[in-house]
Formats: C-alpha cells, sequence, structure tokens
C-alpha cells in the first residue's frame, strides 16, 4: 500500500476575525502497489496569517 497524491479540491480565501487566510480541502488516495484504489482521504483546514497585533 501506498499514499498517491495530494489533490487540492478546493481553496476558499476568507478575511475572519484571526486573520487573513484560506480553507483548503485536499484528497489523498491510499492505492495497491498495483494501482488499485483502496480508500481516499478527503480533510481540511484553515491557514491563515494572524493579524497584526495578534488579536483579532
Amino acid at each position: 500500500m501506498t499514499r498517491r497524491g495530494n489533490k487540492l479540491t478546493a481553496c476558499d480565501v476568507k478575511e475572519t476575525r484571526v486573520g487573513k487566510g484560506a480553507f483548503i480541502k485536499t484528497e489523498t488516495e491510499i492505492v495497491t502497489l498495483g494501482g488499485e484504489i483502496l480508500a481516499r482521504i478527503a480533510s481540511g483546514l484553515f491557514l491563515y496569517t494572524p493579524h497584526a497585533g495578534g488579536k483579532g
């Protein structure tokens, strides 16, 4: 088994209370050595740059 890719499926840029950032969604596949897909993993996170001063 191995992982294949970190495919970006969505990116939504936002200005929030904590800072400017983006909501990111990715998809990764788990495959056999022969290439058969066993599973797909979807994950999401928010990456941001804090506002100056560190407070929202």
